[in-house]
């Protein structure tokens, strides 16, 4: 489960309590377990204590106010430690506007907020209804910490340069392992390791899936889990199929891989790009060897040494350059 961290301004504290309620569901659902300095309990050092959960927190939300951005704690440590983590993509960072200020030139200002199109907390509270926004506040944050990078801008008309892809915090399953001394993988080694990636590259195409749609409002998506081992992905822009593909695990004799195909899964002979298990660096780890992508695919990832989150993003590049 993912750490949170909400950053906001006492004057804010009633409305922050009752955001606090509704994101306890997020915890529920077992996607995030969020803090805030209401926590706090007598006798802790607060200032250690809020930079130790902003140190580890994986989705940092800002309560944006005028009173948030008239707070030096908040400008010299929050603010500044939240980009930085962002920036290296260790963590989601989310403002969520309370009220009018000149929030937009401050450091959050490059990022997408919540509500959009200039609204604030204040002003949808102020239809009737003051528990609508905070649900709405609650899914903005499931879909950021389900397709973990912020919204993208809407600025190109060319749907895939709008693609949002699923890297920073979240981890997709898989990792390299280390052969066992005797230097070479067991078949069930090779079985386990082609499985768990293929599970990485299912996950990973279903949350880009999501984000280009998001991304895009003339963009419908599908994926479909042909068998455990087998998913076809299809984009679709005003009704017309724009892309498809197939991936699934390539088993046979003597041959442990992962196939990509544009015409689908269909009877796994035909393909065009197929990864098989390679040694890595000194033969110490199990990597992935991209058969047709030369040594540099599309990302400019090495494609001879791949690990899984690596052989993910290669085959993603591959469908969405039909975009």
């Amino acid at each position: 489960m993912m750490k949170g961290f909400v950053a906001y301004s006492k004057a804010d504290s009633d409305a922050v309590s009752r955001l606090m309620v509704h994101l306890k569901s997020l915890e529920y659902e077992g996607l995030v377990e969020t803090w805030y300095d209401g926590q706090l309990v007598p006798g802790d050092e607060w200032d250690k204590k809020i930079q130790a959960e902003l140190s580890e927190a994986d989705v940092i939300i800002f309560c944006v106010s005028a009173d948030l951005l008239a707070t030096d704690y908040v400008q010299q440590v929050e603010i500044p430690t939240a980009i930085s983590r962002r920036d290296q993509n260790e963590a989601i960072v989310i403002p969520i506007i309370f009220g009018r200020c000149s929030w937009k030139h401050s450091a959050l200002g490059k990022l997408q907020a919540f509500p959009a199109k200039g609204d604030t907390v204040q002003d949808y509270s102020q239809k009737g209804d003051p528990d609508r926004v905070w649900e709405e506040v609650t899914i903005s944050v499931r879909d950021a910490i389900k397709s973990p990078q912020e919204t993208r801008g809407r600025d190109s008309t060319d749907v895939g340069k709008r693609a949002v892809r699923p890297e920073g915090t979240r981890s997709f399953g898989a990792k390299a392992i280390a052969l066992s001394e005797r230097g070479r993988a067991s078949d069930l080694e090779q079985d386990d390791f082609t499985r768990a990636t293929f599970s990485t590259i299912s996950d990973y195409f279903e949350a880009s899936l999501e984000n280009l749609k998001r991304a895009n409002r003339e963009c419908e998506t599908r994926l479909q889990r042909a068998l455990k081992d087998a998913f076809e992905a299809s984009v679709y822009v005003n009704g017309q199929r724009r892309a498809l593909c197939g991936v699934f695990v390539q088993n046979r004799p003597g041959w442990a891989g992962i196939g990509y195909s544009t015409n689908g899964v269909g009877d796994r002979n035909s393909f065009n790009e197929s990864l098989s298990l390679a040694r890595g660096e000194r033969g110490a780890r199990l990597k992935w060897q991209a058969l047709m992508g030369g040594m540099h695919g599309p990302t400019g990832v090495n494609t001879s040494e791949m690990d899984p989150a690596e052989a993910s993003r290669h085959l993603w590049s591959l469908f969405i350059q039909h975009l």
